[in-house]
């Protein structure tokens, strides 16, 4: 997700290496890639090497919009410099930092962030002390940039500096192009931020008037923003996005798949089924290039969309247990939030994955056996448990998420514990030795922080998968 796209050529370009580094000036090094970025014309390793050179011999003496437009050019045509000269841009620029204007603090982060280069932690500090000075200067690519800055290097700037960029924003959001608002809510989102109202109402403004403008990344950073916020939509708005969605879902990549419909999956207010079907026409194509995190996202999304669970699962529980029946078994959903299940659970329909969808995410999420974190098995061994058809389940996958189950053990949560073990026994997967006693410290530990519902759950979990009859 980033606020800068780049369109190369296929024509190639050499400097000769006999230039002298004496006859170039700091500002004819800077310029001369600043021009070969802006001309999205491509440079060979040799020259790249040779302004690196050059931009050694003559770094003492870069000023600020030297500084800046070298960060820049590197960025835009996607080179990462040496370690050395890395250091020696931000040491310069620490040391010019006072002088720079609110265009270069933005470039220099926006460099430093594109290129995935960590900035030295005292040049980050002068930045947000200038940042602050100048905000009130930054039109509104700046301040996509810088936020989109903070966001992707992880840096969560002062309260008050993020305050002077979302009322800057608000003061320039009419000059916003549809990239820089998607990129300043993503970014607030990722920052853990909670936007100010006034902010919102003026981009959802902005958001619907230039909605036919907005390509497939632009719409699912919104959707994803909004959802992260815990925030519904305005309904009109919501419904409009769709309709540019089904407009734009030609050029939907895999990350924009999977972020769009986790986004959907966590609004309250369903989206309209044709909506849903433009975006899973554009799955089993793709599969091959989704991410770990893309293919669960994407099919804990599907399995959460299609269902709507209502009622009560402890009381229910208790009923089937007092009947000794265990043949359906309720269980929790991701958030922990109990519900009915199976029999007992109310079930509205919202969308059918076809068999050729969840079959093509199942293969693609075994690709990444040994690599699965303790949420992607436990978000992939709960969105399993929803797949209504048992025949088409993929074993080879659930035992490859038990084996991560154990590997993982001491990292899931008490609640999270309950979820992978009642998951295992509504899969009604065979649990071998080494699973129980992987998981028998940690449930000791973990229980006496579950709540009831939890207990009552795990409960019959041990039941089915046989934990009574272990020694």
């Amino acid at each position: 997700m980033t606020p800068t796209t780049t369109t190369t050529t296929t024509t190639t370009t050499t400097t000769s290496s006999s230039s002298s580094s004496s006859a170039m000036t700091p500002h004819t090094i800077s310029n001369m890639l600043w021009s070969f970025a802006s001309l999205s014309h491509p440079l060979e390793k040799g020259t790249l090497a040779l302004f690196e050179k050059l931009t050694l011999a003559q770094i003492g003496h870069f000023n600020t919009q030297d500084i800046s437009n070298t960060m820049w050019a590197f960025a835009v045509i996607r080179h990462r410099p040496s370690a050395r000269v890395h250091h020696e841009l931000q040491l310069r620029a620490l040391d010019q930092v006072s002088s720079f204007r609110s265009q270069g603090i933005a470039n220099v982060l926006w460099s430093l962030a594109t290129l995935r280069m960590t900035p030295e932690p005292r040049l980050l500090q002068g930045i947000e002390t200038k940042g602050l000075r100048s905000v009130g200067k930054m039109t509104a690519q700046g301040v996509s940039n810088t936020l989109w800055s903070f966001a992707t290097i992880r840096h969560n700037p002062s309260q008050k500096f993020k305050q002077a960029l979302q009322l800057r924003a608000i003061a320039v959001s009419q000059q916003c192009t549809p990239q820089a608002t998607a990129n300043i809510l993503w970014a607030l989102a990722q920052l853990g931020v909670t936007p100010m109202q006034i902010l919102l109402e003026d981009f959802e403004l902005m958001i619907s008037m230039k909605l036919d403008h907005y390509r497939p990344q632009a719409l699912s950073m919104l959707l994803w923003s909004y959802a992260t916020f815990d925030r519904q939509m305005p309904p009109k708005l919501y419904k409009k996005i769709g309709r540019q969605i089904i407009m734009t879902t030609t050029n939907f990549e895999p990350q924009t798949i999977a972020n769009t419909l986790w986004a959907m999956a966590k609004f309250k207010s369903f989206p309209e089924g044709d909506v849903l079907q433009a975006i899973k026409n554009k799955i089993v194509p793709n599969v091959d290039r989704f991410t770990m995190q893309g293919t669960t996202n994407t099919l804990w999304a599907l399995m959460k969309l299609g269902q709507h669970p209502t009622g009560n699962l402890a009381d229910s529980i208790r009923i089937r247990l007092t009947a000794q029946s265990t043949q359906s078994p309720p269980g929790p959903d991701e958030s922990n939030t109990v519900r009915v299940r199976d029999g007992l659970l109310s079930v509205r329909p919202m969308i059918r994955a076809d068999t050729e969808i969840l079959r093509a995410l199942q293969a693609r999420a075994l690709t990444f056996k040994g690599e699965f974190t303790a949420q992607t098995t436990s978000s992939l061994l709960w969105s399993l448990t929803r797949i209504r058809q048992p025949n088409i389940i993929n074993r080879q996958l659930v035992a490859a998420l038990e084996d991560s189950a154990i590997k993982n053990c001491l990292s899931f949560r008490p609640d999270t514990l309950v979820i992978i073990l009642w998951s295992l026994a509504k899969l009604q997967h065979p649990i071998s030795a080494q699973f129980f006693e992987a998981f028998a410290q940690p449930l000791s530990r973990a229980l006496p922080s579950l709540t009831e519902n939890e207990r009552i759950i795990l409960g019959w979990s041990l039941q089915i998968l046989g934990f009574q009859d272990r020694d």
